[in-house]
This record gives structure tokens, C-alpha cells and sequence, in this order.
């Protein structure tokens, strides 16, 4: 392993002065980062840049690159193991934010002949990060710097293991001859291999023991790729010469391509994990060996195949290719498990060479190509400016139809070198590797990547998300004492500047100003940025309103409040022209002005206070000496109580009060009140015409008032409710007071 990592942000990209992508031809996909393992120099051959990505099954990835020149990863930089200046191997290991976690530098101890990374897989069953690698000739030396610096040899195909914290654990020979490159693929713990020139395809187990190896009769046959369905069946996809053989034999299986001369053409083979062949077919003519051939499977076992071509006039089942215009152009095409095809899409240029160079299959089971191009390029819709030395470019088709969906361009889009070599989906997003360079002589060029941009070269590791995606807007606006930026994107981040000053620690979406000026605000998502700006002429005034109040209390806003608040605001205008900010200091004092009665007596509710009794009838005069809470009336009539509590000082509504317990002759007469308790009913007897009869609750309330004219009157009690009530009755200047008990 290496050794410990600082995270630096000049790892990572973050912000652009432009959105190449995003605006030019309105995708609504992003790039969420970015990140580098960048030369020390700018040399224009200083390596191949990130060939392979694969992620393990907590969500780490992993990338491998090759580099000529001192390379930088993390905090360090890694050089040539002494005299030493053949290629070394760089493995490096990530979070899923683009941080660089770990990594093993893997050293060439030779001079005369070069290590090759291939491809980076995952055993999930062992747990294991698998390096597939070639070299120039058996027995080539290789260490491995910061694990013990353990030394060993490689031959002309070799997988090395390590465990997902990148420790070595072993490595093994892979059947094949030749310097020429090895794919792979592992499932259920046995790595299926292709390797060499004329390609052996093998199987072994998790110890190197090779189970099986097939090669085919005939040279020439250099497989390119090899994927393995959900059933167990294994399909290789690559290059045969014709000017070697006229037919291809593998395992009893012939192909005989449909013509002969020099030009490369591709067959495809499909195997079962026992090693016999169940089916092979000749697939196109295409561009040379060196271009990349690739292939994929989707959950339901077709197989997505990915080449470019150079061949007028060819057919693929029933679709026939379009004329190219000098150079190579690219195809895209689906087959069943019978290796039937299903649909055909050209990739077009209008100059130079168009190549692919990943196929990767999203959980939807839309096909997402990645590929490389020169000059300008055409796919579908989609139309791409000119890019001598080669960009990168991303599209992605229907899996039914093999329509494009939506097609970009990112990586070095002026004079230098973009390339992607590998692409790995985990859900909705992408990792892609490959290569950005500057121009030949050295000078770093602009890439891109969706809206980061940056000047470094070498291998790259950049997240593509396939989820909806808006660029940022912003808008300041003012509002209290505080600069508002109005955004249209959660999640973003904000930079606060005054008169062109980046204001230290105000990265929050609002900001109380403390001097006037010009104020601006930077708004950063994914790498797209945007900004707004306000010009402050002059701060605004500010004061507290200081208010103590009983029970409620409306404010300068209009608001009635009816309880402390300290938070409510008011923006008046000052005579300056700026705004003056009032905040409110309430202190709600709650007092009660109820008064209860209880036989003779009236008692104020509220505890704790002063009292002063008044007379109703004499225009709320004060009755003297009457200041306790409670209030025993020597006379009937009408009384209330002014109730007294620091600052509060509240009069309670006036009661009418009727003496209970006195009885008086009216008109001399003796007076019946019957029955009580009662229910229903009451009846009153032996009273004289006219006589006003009043009846109130015990608090004071009217629940009849009328007059009587008959010596005896019956009053209907059904709708009252249960309780004590005063009955008042008068007669000229006499006055008979009773309490009746009505049940229920």
C-alpha cells in the first residue's frame, strides 16, 4: 500500500468560468467531480492515462494507470525505481466523492522491456481487486513499492491479486502467447480469460490452476473482449486477419469470413463455462487490430457489441452501413443469445477517426457507449465540434431500439488529447478513466467535464450522473438587515464578496451586511457556477421597541399580540433613504378581570393583586375600605372590581347582585315558591298583579325576566340547566330575593 494520503482540494476541480456542455446543447445530466493523478510535468508522453475502472462491493473504485514521468497521488510523488525508465503501474483506490483513499505503485526493474495493465476486476467471492497484466517477455521484474517493496516476476500474461485495502495476496500465469494485451472476466470466484496474439480462452480457479484453455487454428484471431451472462454462457468478441487463413476454427466451430485480403474482421464466439463452443459468426469487416472491439450482456442475455469500421457497403443482418468519409466510424449493435441481430447504430464523423472504446450497461438496461473522436462528429442529433487530437465523447441508446438517447462530448476539447478507456455504473452514475493530455509540445490544454475544467494531464477519474440536472440561477434580493441569494438548486454552495474581496468565512446563503458597498454573491453546483451582485448605498438603522402590556397588546404592524415576543419585526422608511428596522420586546402580563359569586359574596379570580370594589349605580365610585379580594355587599345592586398588578390595571365588567336569604311581604301577602328543588317547573303563589319576577344564575347572567299578572304564576324550568339560581321579585318599593335549586 501507499502511504497515508492528505486530501488536497487542487485534486478535485470545483469551479469554471464556463458550462461548455450543459449550454450548448442542453443536457440534463452532470458531472458530480472530477479528480486527477496528474504527471509533475506536462510531457506529452508521459504516460497512457487511467485504462481500466471497476468498484468493489462497498462502493470503493479503483483505476489503473500507466506513467512514464514522476506522477503526483495525493500528497505524493512517485518516481522511477532507480535507473530504471521503462513504464510503471499506478493502482489507486477511491471514495466515492472522488477522494483518493489508497493506492500500490507497481515498478518496472527493467530496461529492456515494458509491464502492460489490461484490466481491473473484482472478485466478489474472494473478496479480491484483480490486476490483468502483460509484459514483453516472460520472467519481466516488476516491485511492489510500499508493501513490503515485494519483488517479483510477470510473464506475457499474468493476473495479480490484491485485497480491496491493496495488499498483495498472489499473482498467476494466464495461457496465451505474444505480447498482445489480455481481457478478462471473473464470476462466481474463476477468472475466463482470453490472451495473446492468436488468443487462448481459459478458465481458472482463485489458485491459478487452470481448469481449461481453448485456442483457435489459425492465426490471427486477437480477442478484444469477453463477458459472461447471467446463464453461464461466455462470449469473446475480436479480430481476425483474413490474410492468414481463409476460415476460423475454434473447437470444431468454423468461420469463413466473406472476404479475403488484409483487412480485419471481427467474429464473435459463444462458450459455456466448460469451455466448449455452442456457436460462432462472422460479424463485420472492420478497421484494424489496434482498434478497440467491445462487448457487453445485459441481464437478460443479449449481447451489446461496440467497433469501428472503414468499409463501405456492408450489411449486419439486414441493416447496410453508411458510406464513411475517409477514417474510421463507429457501430453500435444489439444480438440476441443466438447471435442474432437485432439492431444497428452508426457513430459518424466528418474527418478523421471515431473509435469506442467501453460499453457499460445502466440498471435500466439503457447502453451507454464511451468512445474517443477527431474533427468534428455526428451521432443522431447530436453534433460535435472539431477536436484535432481527440476528445471524448459519451452516448447512450435504447436498449430496445438502439435510438440515442442523448450524446456529450467532455475531456480536452481544444489542441490537446482526450480519451476514455473504461466506463463502471454503480446505479445511476458512471465512472469513466482514461486520458487528457496537452499538445505535442508539451503546453497544458483546457478539458472539461461537464462544468470543471482544468489544465492537468494524464489519467483522469470523473463521475457522470445520469440524473436530471439544472445549471444554478441566483438572485439577490434585499430583505430586514440581510442580502438574500435566491437560488433554483438545493445543495448548493455559496462565496460572499465585497468590492471584489472575498469576505472570509460567509459561505452561507445570506448575509447581514456591516458596510455599505458592492456586494456579490457566488453560487457553485457541480462545478457550474453563477453569480449576482447588489449595491448597498448605506446601511439601515435598526432599534427595539420596548413594551410591557396586559393580556394583548397590537403592535405598529397590525398585529394584536397575546403573548411575549421578541422576534417581531417592522421595516420603516428613515429619512436617509435606507431602511430602519424596529424589532418588538413585548412583555404580555396576563391578568384576570372575572368575579365569582358565592352566596353573598363577590370574589375577584385573580390572586396576588390590589382590589378596589365599585359601585356600578354610582359611576364606578369607589366603596370605601373595600380592598380585599373578596366583597360581601351590604345592599343589593350593581358592583364591579378594579384589579391592580404592577403595570396592569384591568376593571371587571359590573354585576348585578340580589341579596339571598331575605324575605319581605310583598303587599302584605304571604308568598309561596314551590316545588324546590324543581325540575320542570316552579310555581310562585300569593303574590299581587304585576309583580316583576327576575331569575339569574350565579353569576350574574339573566335567565328570565318578565312581569307576573296573577296572584299565581307558573314558570317553565325545562330548558334551564342544573343548578343554583337568584329569584328576584319586586313589587313597588318591596322586594322579596330567594335561591331556587333546579335538578335534573
Amino acid at each position: 500500500m501507499g502511504s497515508s494520503l492528505v486530501k488536497i482540494k487542487n485534486m478535485k476541480i470545483f469551479l469554471t468560468l464556463f458550462c461548455i456542455l450543459t449550454c450548448t446543447y442542453g443536457f440534463t445530466q452532470r458531472f458530480d467531480w472530477v479528480s486527477f493523478t496528474p504527471l509533475a510535468t506536462n510531457y506529452p508522453n508521459g504516460g497512457s492515462g487511467g485504462l481500466s475502472v471497476i468498484g468493489d462491493s462497498e462502493g470503493y473504485i479503483y483505476n489503473i494507470c500507466v506513467f512514464n514521468d514522476p506522477i503526483i497521488v495525493g500528497s505524493d510523488t512517485l518516481f522511477h525505481i532507480d535507473s530504471y525508465s521503462r513504464p510503471d503501474l499506478l493502482i489507486t483506490k477511491w471514495n466515492q466523492a472522488g477522494e483518493p483513499i489508497d493506492y500500490i505503485h507497481i515498478a518496472s526493474l527493467s530496461n529492456n522491456g515494458n509491464p502492460y495493465a489490461d484490466e481491473l476486476l473484482f472478485d466478489e467471492v474472494n473478496g479480491q481487486i484483480l490486476l490483468i497484466a502483460h509484459a514483453d517477455y516472460d520472467g519481466l521484474p516488476i516491485q511492489l513499492l510500499g508493501n513490503a517493496d515485494t519483488t517479483l516476476a510477470i510473464n506475457r500474461g499474468t493476473v495479480l491479486r490484491f485485497t480491496t485495502n491493496l495488499d498483495f495476496v498472489s499473482n498467476h500465469n494466464i495461457p496465451g502467447g505474444y505480447t498482445y494485451g489480455t481481457t478478462a472476466v471473473v464470476k462466481n470466484g474463476f477468472l475466463y480469460a482470453a490472451h495473446g496474439y492468436n488468443s487462448a480462452i481459459s478458465k481458472s480457479d482463485s489458485q491459478g490452476n487452470v481448469l481449461w484453455s481453448k485456442t483457435c487454428t489459425g492465426a490471427g484471431y486477437h480477442i478484444h473482449d469477453i463477458a459472461i451472462s447471467d446463464d453461464d454462457n461466455i462470449y469473446v468478441f475480436g479480430y481476425y486477419s483474413a490474410g492468414f487463413l481463409s476460415t476460423l476454427t475454434l473447437d470444431g466451430v468454423s468461420i469463413t469470413p466473406p472476404s479475403l485480403g488484409n483487412n480485419s474482421h471481427t467474429i464473435i464466439y459463444k462458450l459455456d463455462t466448460d469451455g466448449t463452443v455452442l456457436q460462432g459468426d462472422y460479424f463485420v469487416e472492420a478497421v484494424s487490430i489496434g482498434s478497440p472491439a467491445r462487448l457487453s450482456i445485459d441481464t437478460e442475455g443479449n449481447i451489446y457489441v461496440a467497433c469501428g469500421y472503414d468499409i463501405d457497403g456492408q450489411s449486419i443482418g439486414t441493416h447496410i452501413l453508411s458510406p464513411t468519409t475517409g477514417g474510421t466510424d463507429a457501430l453500435v449493435a444489439k444480438l440476441n443469445s443466438s447471435l442474432e441481430t437485432q439492431w444497428v447504430t452508426e457513430l459518424h464523423h466528418t474527418g478523421g477517426n471515431l473509435e469506442t472504446q467501453a460499453i457499460s450497461i445502466h440498471p435500466s438496461g439503457k447502453i451507454m457507449v464511451a468512445g474517443s473522436y477527431g474533427n468534428n462528429a455526428i451521432m443522431g442529433e447530436y453534433e460535435f465540434d472539431f477536436a484535432f487530437y481527440g476528445s471524448c465523447f459519451l452516448v447512450q441508446l435504447n436498449d430496445a431500439t438502439g435510438q440515442i438517447l442523448y450524446a456529450k462530448n467532455f475531456g480536452s476539447l481544444g489542441a490537446g488529447t482526450g480519451r476514455p478507456h473504461d466506463v463502471y455504473c454503480i446505479d445511476d452514475k458512471y465512472y469513466i478513466t482514461g486520458l487528457s493530455y496537452g499538445n505535442s509540445n508539451g503546453d497544458p490544454a483546457m478539458a472539461n467535464y461537464g462544468c470543471y475544467t482544468q489544465t492537468k494531464t494524464n489519467s483522469f477519474l470523473t463521475c457522470f450522473n445520469d440524473i436530471p440536472f439544472e445549471t444554478p440561477t441566483v438572485e439577490l434580493v434585499y430583505g430586514s438587515v440581510s442580502l438574500i441569494a435566491s437560488t433554483n438548486v438545493d445543495d448548493a454552495t455559496f462565496q460572499w464578496f465585497l468590492n471584489g474581496e472575498e469576505i472570509e468565512g460567509e459561505t452561507e446563503s445570506s448575509i447581514v451586511p456591516s458596510v455599505a458597498g458592492n456586494y456579490e454573491v457566488v453560487v457553485t453546483y457541480y462545478g457550474c457556477t453563477a453569480s449576482d451582485t447588489y449595491t448597498l448605498s448605506c446601511l439601515p438603522t435598526t432599534a427595539t421597541d420596548v413594551v410591557s402590556a396586559c393580556n394583548t397588546y397590537t403592535w405598529i404592524d397590525g398585529i394584536t399580540y397575546t403573548s411575549n415576543n421578541s422576534t417581531a419585526t417592522h421595516l420603516l422608511s428613515s429619512s436617509l433613504g435606507c431602511d430602519s428596522l424596529v424589532t418588538l420586546n413585548l412583555t404580555i402580563e396576563q391578568i384576570s378581570d372575572v368575579v365569582t359569586v358565592n352566596g353573598n359574596t363577590l370574589t375577584a379570580t385573580q390572586d396576588g393583586a390590589e382590589y378596589l370594589w365599585l359601585d356600578c349605580g354610582s359611576k364606578l365610585t369607589v366603596i370605601p375600605n373595600e380592598t380585599e379580594q373578596s366583597f360581601t355587599p351590604a345592599q343589593n345592586g350593581s358592583y364591579a372590581v378594579q384589579v391592580i398588578s404592577d403595570n396592569c390595571n384591568v376593571i371587571s365588567e359590573c354585576f348585578d347582585f340580589t341579596l339571598v336569604g331575605v324575605k319581605q311581604d310583598v303587599m302584605n301577602q304571604s308568598i309561596s315558591i314551590y316545588p324546590n328543588p324543581a325540575n320542570d317547573y316552579i310555581v310562585i303563589s300569593g303574590i299581587t298583579m304585576n309583580t316583576k319576577l327576575v331569575i339569574t344564575d350565579l353569576n350574574g347572567r339573566v335567565v328570565l325576566d318578565t312581569i307576573m299578572n296573577s296572584d299565581k304564576y307558573s314558570v317553565d324550568t325545562s330548558m334551564m340547566n342544573a343548578g343554583v339560581y337568584n329569584l328576584r321579585l319586586e313589587s313597588n318599593d318591596n322586594v322579596l330575593c330567594e335561591q331556587i335549586i333546579i335538578s335534573k
